[in-house]
């Protein structure tokens, strides 16, 4: 087996003790990177989805690609350090056990294949991380203000943590003449003022109220991107460099971004530097350079004229309007969308002015923070109160107003801030309009009839001031007392609620009795004239047959009254029954009488 001899760096001591020392600290300070960084990757992550910000997240993969790159240099430093202590023992065993056992090298393999396997699969993982962070575009939550205050001062921490190691680095790689640790040294600069920026941006959200997380968060993402792009690009430049150059180049994680930058005060100089190392040609001497140098200038004013005249063709996007701006001046009337050509840049050009978007503006509040919308909680940031009832009663109020731009010249003329004007406007007829009423009609009843007085209003005075907008819709959304009146506000409203409803259920008990009543009195009233219309027929009847008795009277009372006896007679005597015996008083004989018909008695 075949002994690793000592890697021969640039100037450090030529010796294999000297050689192990040497690799000795550099694994040294390439493990408290990777504990700086690992550790500084894991708080961010947890803070990150706590916080829910891309900016963190970001971070975060900044961190965790640094600590990758420490990795990977710690391993190869540990393994150069055990080749080294091998070749001190002339390749034998652990501690000298058997002189007769040597241990294949362990560098070249990690040098080959290990490293870049480490840096693949980081970079795998790097990136599922900061594609989902793309995704999250929601702000910071003003809610967990000590959260953010703790990860602002851990962000401090860490940044000074990652300055004090990037000193100690820097003297270590001072000391040995070499640029092996210059990968996770760029790094540890960097990382210094991204983790100083998150803070700044953390704090500035805390006591400014203003949240630039996700545009920042966005710059260290495309940064950490570019800087894994760029590592894994120079992995696979290793495949065509010279094997005589292979074991003098440092671990991977480095490129030649963060070498321009850092390293050297000129990029091309950078950049020429790297490609003669990494291919180990002078590219001085190439005919490529020669040829560049010749041609560099007319390809360059070529360019420039190219680029100058390409502000004479201005495309027009649907959904929006055009204005010629010749040399300040704003030319009618409106282009409709196209592709026109102008005069080149500065002389004409034209503005694009999105004509059919409707834009949003909100009245009595800074920031919707999203909560239930409940009288007695804030449920808005800056919540602000409006005069009502003659400047005597305060209520809060929020009022979306939705509007587009129709005369996209006027709009251009008018003012350079539409968007203030109008909510200026909107302020003060919102005021105008509601100064006047009652606080409680404009909470309930009155609210269709302030929005559309509002949307006139302001339309008027948008037109009379030619700001070249249309009100598309304006709306009451939220109405209210003040929060901390609102308890007894609602007190109140409930005491209201409650004299309604007695109010409507005296209504509905009278309108139920007086419905009982008059059908009561109708019955009564159609039962009496029913009663006297049949009393009277009777009492009509009766007279009629007296006066029939009275005329028969008169034309023969003799007949007349022998044939009332008759019938008296026939009627008294038509329920008994009589049996008439006819005989002899001297008869002796036995008589049967049926007369179940009359008693009910059984037969004899």
């Amino acid at each position: 087996m075949p002994v690793i001899q000592p890697r021969p760096v640039s100037g450090p001591p030529s010796t294999p003790a000297s050689a192990a020392e040497a690799s000795r600290r550099r694994g040294s300070a390439s493990l408290w990177l990777l504990c700086v960084f690992g550790g500084s990757s894991v708080v961010t992550g947890y803070l990150a989805a706590s916080l829910e910000s891309g900016l963190l997240w970001d971070a975060a993969c900044f961190l965790a690609w640094g600590a990758l790159v420490s990795l990977i240099h710690f391993l190869f430093f540990r393994f150069e350090l055990c080749d080294l202590r091998d070749a001190e023992t002339g390749g034998a065993g652990e501690a000298g056990r058997d002189p007769r056992i040597q241990r294949e090298p362990a560098l070249p393999w990690f040098q080959s294949k290990g490293q870049v396997a480490c840096l693949l699969g980081g970079i795998l993982l790097v990136a599922g991380v900061l594609q989902g962070s793309l995704r999250m575009k929601g702000a910071l939550p003003p809610e967990n203000a000590a959260l953010i205050q703790l990860a602002g001062i851990l962000f401090l921490g860490m940044a000074f943590a990652l300055y004090f190691l990037s000193r100690y680095v820097a003297y270590v790689q001072g000391q040995q003449d070499t640029r092996m640790l210059s990968a996770p040294l760029q790094l540890v600069q960097v990382g210094f003022w991204v983790c100083l920026v998150c803070a700044g941006c953390l704090f500035f959200f805390l006591y400014g109220g203003r949240d630039f997380g996700l545009w920042v968060g966005r710059v260290i993402g495309g940064v950490t991107a570019l800087l894994m792009v760029d590592a894994g690009v120079r992995a696979g430049m290793t495949v065509f460099q010279p094997r005589s150059l292979a074991k003098d180049l440092p671990p991977l994680g480095g490129g030649l971004v963060l070498d321009a930058l850092l390293r050297r005060g000129n990029p091309l100089d950078a950049l020429i530097h790297h490609t003669e190392t990494t291919f180990g040609v002078k590219v001085g001497q190439a005919w490529v350079p020669q040829f560049l140098r010749q041609t560099i200038e007319p390809v360059v004013l070529a360019a420039i004229l190219l680029a100058w005249l390409s502000t004479c063709f201005t495309a027009v996007p649907v959904q929006c309007h055009g204005v010629r701006v010749r040399w300040g001046r704003y030319l009618a009337p409106a282009l409709e969308p196209g592709l026109y050509m102008t005069w080149p840049w500065p002389a004409e050009k034209i503005e694009i002015v999105p004509t059919e978007r409707i834009e949003q503006i909100a009245l009595g509040f800074e920031r919707d923070l999203g909560g239930p919308v409940l009288w007695t909680e804030v449920h808005y940031e800056g919540d602000q109160n409006l005069l009502v009832g003659n400047g005597e009663e305060l209520i809060s109020i929020s009022v979306p107003i939705f509007y587009r731009i129709r005369d996209p010249l006027a709009y251009l003329e008018t003012t350079t801030d539409a968007r203030e004007a109008l909510i200026s406007l909107a302020y003060r007829q919102l005021l105008a309009v509601t100064e006047g009423r009652d606080s409680f009609r404009v909470m309930t009843v009155e609210r269709q009839d302030i929005s559309e007085a509002l949307k006139r209003a302001l339309q008027e005075q948008v037109d009379r001031m030619h700001l070249g907008l249309e009100i598309v819709f304006v709306g009451l959304k939220d109405i209210h007392p003040p929060v901390p009146v609102a308890p007894a506000f609602q007190d109140v409203v409930s005491a209201e609620e409650q004299k309604l409803a007695y109010l409507h259920e005296a209504d509905a008990y009278r309108v139920q009795t007086m419905a009982e009543a008059a059908q009561e009195a109708n019955r009564l009233r159609t039962e009496a004239d029913a009663l006297a219309g049949q009393r009277t027929a009777v009492a009509e009847g009766d007279s009629s047959r007296f006066l029939a008795l009275a005329e028969a009277d008169a034309a023969d009372t003799n007949l007349f009254r022998l044939r009332l006896r008759l019938e008296t007679l026939e009627e008294a005597l038509a329920k008994p029954q009589k049996v008439v015996v006819a005989g002899t008083a001297g008869t002796n004989g036995q008589y049967y009488l049926d007369l179940r018909s009359q008693g009910g008695l059984m037969p004899p």
